[in-house]
């Protein structure tokens, strides 16, 4: 129960005790999302207290305690510093606990603290409970020293309340979201001021119109279409690649951006609403939707527009090799321009907004038509996290930077081998970036298909490794490019691989010890098994955390346009000793060729890959992986095609998943072969029989024989129950019997479980067992061989 601090209006009221020394001493205003206001001496923005000395006399706050917790009220001990009478004390709420020539607390602040006061003999002098207000929105005293609150968009640190400039909230009637009909929009603020408004994505100003509290909302998409006749590519890209003008009208939402003025000055952040109607409302797409709301020009203008090839193209029309030249080549802050995101569930719910940075994303795919965008949060801009779950796979609800990805150079298939093979290495010793499909507006111009990813940068690999951020190196190649950190540690083992025997235990046993080599071999795999031509001179980033026992590990980036071909010998090409500049020069291939040198990593690396192709590689599996992917593009492709003209003429979506079915279906008899020719091994030496069975597109999940498999078999006591057609929560048990049909193991299964199930049992001896799944009227059984001695690779 809390104490007796009353609500008596909308504020919690402020409590002092009049017999301490130090009466006079008040919490003035405070800030709990400070992102641009006020730096401390780090250059860092940190929340803020502002103190205020309402009496005649100096005050020494040695022994005053401030706190955000009210059980705990000396949370930070004031030092020995003195307050002048009608004067105020900054203090930063940093949690970096320091005194000098400024305080900092040793807690930071949040919108669900209390804020406490109390002087040296235990008095409370002051006591609020905060709010959570929106950024750079301070609360305090309407009148310094007094109990009437207020919130304050102009706050003013250090010196009086008075200067301050109130914050207006802005009231809507409606949502952001789907309706199924037109409506009448209305809105308030609660201080009265002047409302300007815009409908093209403009930030409003003085120039913008006043709001004269209503607006019809209604379907737009009969208008004519607007940013999307902007050609967004240079003219010198043509046939698949060249921007086309989309078929018809596209489909177009209603976007506003309001803001509050008084006397000319704002008294608002820019409020954000974004409006689709449609008969069918939220159901309208089965997908999430995004809607970004920017300034056109952030977009489109010659000079310094990041969407289109504008001046840097005419400056160096025939640079840039085969993509070309254009503004969306730049790269770097000054190319990250102001945006608002929207996200909304696959009902039309709205779901999460904030304001963001956005960039154009890739490499080559810049010059696609559709551009990937990576999007920044930022505390200049209001949030330095997105503190939301984007992923429903992962409970992960933080995040530095996210991307709209255009599925690269499969934007002209619309197949995602991108997306396909970080689904495939959710199961290998790898990294693997999250996706959610989503339909993109941009300034409620519809935008087609892009995929929400995670990106494989610092902060993503120092949450997925627990390392901290600013102590990992990322290199972007096999010779030296670095993208943060110090190429010194990758270079000295990339000497010694280039100087040193590997068949040599003593320098493998050095090597394993730098490198991660069951993550080398599982990526090293995947890319063979996908068929990856533009690598390993391209394509290749390598990270480790910065500590003497780092171990450097590779990342499965930009898997576009690989599975082309079903006899490609990517094992050749993955060890090309001679191989030419792109796409495999002999620096690329140093790892695998030197750790082939070794008996012991060349058996591994074989009998790896045997195992992959058995499971995660499967055929039958990989096909449901696709048939997933199909699933969710499908529905909503041909919208998208109109916008983008991508699909050849005659040519369909299911056309082009069937095609690399096609390839999923040929290739690992293809790779069985490639393996057993190059390790000059006999047929049963390589632990994969081939099967070139025919694979459908639409597959029922359950028509696939067995439909489960155990692996890896032999065990050394932990294994995994794979399921190729999600139906694991089928069954509620799972057993283990030894031949005498004794239970030696039991477990039971989560309803929740899709795909796999890992198990380790305890102290089995070596031997045949059954592993057996019952549960709804089915039942699986598999047979399990227990080794419990290490497997020799």
């Amino acid at each position: 129960m809390k104490p007796v601090w009353a609500y008596i209006t909308f504020f919690f009221v402020c409590i002092t005790v009049v017999s301490s020394l130090g009466q006079g001493i008040k919490l003035n205003e405070w800030m709990i999302k400070n992102s641009t206001v006020i730096a401390d001496q780090d250059g860092e923005y940190s929340d803020w207290i502002e103190l205020y000395n309402s009496s005649s006399e100096t005050v020494n706050l040695a022994g005053f305690g401030i706190t955000d917790e009210e059980t705990n009220p000396y949370k930070w001990i004031f030092p020995s510093v003195e307050i002048n009478a009608n004067q105020f004390l900054l203090i930063y709420c940093s949690g970096k606990d320091l005194v000098g020539s400024e305080l900092h607390t040793s807690f930071k602040l949040s919108g669900s603290d209390e804020l406490v006061l109390t002087d040296a003999d235990g008095n409370t002098l002051s006591a609020y409970e905060l709010t959570g207000v929106s950024f750079d929105i301070s609360e305090g005293s309407v009148v310094d020293g007094t109990e009437g609150l207020t919130t304050f968009y102009g706050s003013t640190p250090s010196v009086s309340n008075v200067l301050g400039i109130a914050n207006n909230s802005i009231f809507f009637s409606h949502e952001s979201g789907f309706y199924t009909s037109d409506f009448t929009l209305t809105n308030n603020s609660s201080l009265g001021h002047e409302i300007r408004f815009t409908t093209n994505g403009s930030e409003p100003t003085l120039q913008d119109p006043i709001w004269d509290g209503s607006l019809l909302i209604e379907d737009k998409t009969d208008q004519p279409n607007s940013i999307s006749l902007i050609p967004t590519n240079a003219p010198t890209l043509t046939g698949i690649f060249g921007w086309e003008e989309p078929v018809g009208s596209v489909r177009k939402g209603m976007v506003l951006r309001f803001r509050s003025f008084e006397n000319g000055t704002p008294t608002s952040h820019v409020v954000n609403r974004s409006y689709f109607i449609n008969p069918l409302g939220g159901n309208l797409y089965p997908r999430s939707v995004v809607s970004i709301l920017t300034d056109s020009l952030n977009l489109f203008d010659y000079d310094s527009g990041i969407y289109v090839p504008g001046a840097a193209h005419d400056a160096n029309p025939e640079g840039g090799g085969t993509w070309g030249t254009g503004n969306y080549k730049e790269s770097g802050e000054e190319w990250e321009r102001h945006a608002h995101f929207q996200l909304f569930s696959t009902e039309g719910e709205f779901e999460f907004a904030q304001d963001i940075g956005i960039r154009i994303h890739g490499s080559g795919s810049t010059s696609l038509p559709q551009k990937s965008l990576r999007l920044y949060a930022r505390e200049k801009y209001g949030e330095k996290e997105f503190d939301h779950q984007m992923f429903e796979e992962i409970e992960t609800d933080k995040f530095d930077v996210l991307v709209l990805r255009n599925m690269g150079q499969d934007f002209v298939s619309g197949v995602a081998q991108d997306v396909l093979a970080n689904e495939l290495a959710e199961d290998l010793n790898q990294a693997s970036l999250q996706y959610r499909p989503t339909v993109v507006f941009i300034n409620g111009e519809y935008w087609g298909i892009q995929n929400l990813r995670e990106r494989f940068d610092k902060h993503y690999l120092a949450q997925f490794h627990e390392s901290p951020k600013d102590s990992i190196d990322i290199i972007e190649s096999y010779w030296g490019n670095v993208g943060i950190g110090t190429y010194d540690a990758f270079g000295d083992l990339y000497n010694f691989l280039e100087t040193e025997d590997l068949s040599i235990e003593s320098n493998y046993t050095y090597v394993s010890g730098k490198m991660d080599i069951a993550d080398f071999i599982d990526n090293t795999l995947a890319r063979i098994y996908l068929g990856c031509y533009d690598w390993p001179g391209n394509n290749a980033k390598i990270w480790r955390e910065r500590s003497p026992e780092g171990q450097f590990r590779w990342l499965l980036l930009d898997n576009d346009v690989c599975i082309g071909s079903a006899d490609f010998n990517s094992l050749v090409h993955a060890s090309d000793p001679n191989g030419p500049g792109w796409p495999n020069p002999p620096e690329s291939t140093l790892f695998l060729r030197s750790l082939l040198e070794n008996e012991a990593f060349k058996n591994r690396f074989i009998d790896r890959m045997a195992e992959l192709l058995n499971t995660v590689f499967d055929k039958d599996y990989v096909g449901v992986e696709l048939t997933e992917l199909y699933n969710h593009y499908s529905p909503v492709y041909p919208e998208h095609d109109n916008r983008w003209i991508v699909l050849d003429d005659g040519q369909t979506l299911e056309e082009n998943y069937s095609d690399v079915l096609d390839i999923i279906r040929l290739r690992p008899c293809y790779i069985r072969e490639h393996f057993i020719d190059y390790f000059n091994l006999s047929e049963a030496e390589f632990g994969y029989d081939c099967d070139s069975s025919q694979v459908y597109l639409d597959v029922a999940l359950g028509e696939i024989d067995g439909g489960f498999t155990v692996y890896p078999n032999p065990s050394s006591g932990q294994f995994t129950i794979r399921s190729f057609n999600g139906n694991l929560n089928r069954f509620d048990q799972l057993t283990v019997q030894d031949l005498s049909g004794k239970i030696v193991y039991q477990k039971s299964i989560e309803s929740s479980a899709a795909f796999t199930i890992s198990v380790t049992p305890n102290n089995l001896s070596a031997g045949l067992y059954i592993v057996r799944l019952k549960g709804q009227g089915a039942e699986f059984t598999s047979k399990l061989f227990i080794q419990t001695e290490e497997i020799a690779f």
